[in-house]
């Protein structure tokens, strides 16, 4: 799966953070010939072959998409754990579930503060 969010070649603003995160992160790299051009130019050759720079919320997304049409097909959400035709997409279900609970009791605990 690929992805194109990201411009930064249009971006003056974006290149100068870029150049002082690199600066910041790696001060040798300017004697071994790597600079903030080359970094500019690598993320620019990889947005051009649609690079995922987050896989994980590909991944959501493609579980959700998967979701939708589970429900277009069976009129409801309720998909189960153990879904032997798309395990995957019964483990994910629980999962959000659980992430949604968890959520939930956090928010819980900082309503009482």
């Amino acid at each position: 799966t690929t992805s194109t969010d990201f411009d930064y070649e249009q971006s003056e603003h974006l290149r100068e953070a870029i150049s002082q995160a690199f600066k910041y992160e790696f001060p040798d790299q300017s004697n071994r010939g790597v600079t903030v051009e080359h970094i500019v130019a690598r993320i620019s050759r990889l947005n051009e072959i649609g690079f995922v720079w987050n896989p994980l919320e590909e991944q959501w997304k493609e579980q959700f998409r998967r979701l939708v049409a589970f429900q277009r097909e069976h009129g409801s959400t309720l998909v189960p754990e153990h879904y032997d035709v798309d395990p995957q997409l019964g483990f994910w279900v629980v999962t959000q579930r659980r992430l949604y609970r968890e959520f939930a009791c956090i928010a819980d605990l900082d309503d009482r503060k």
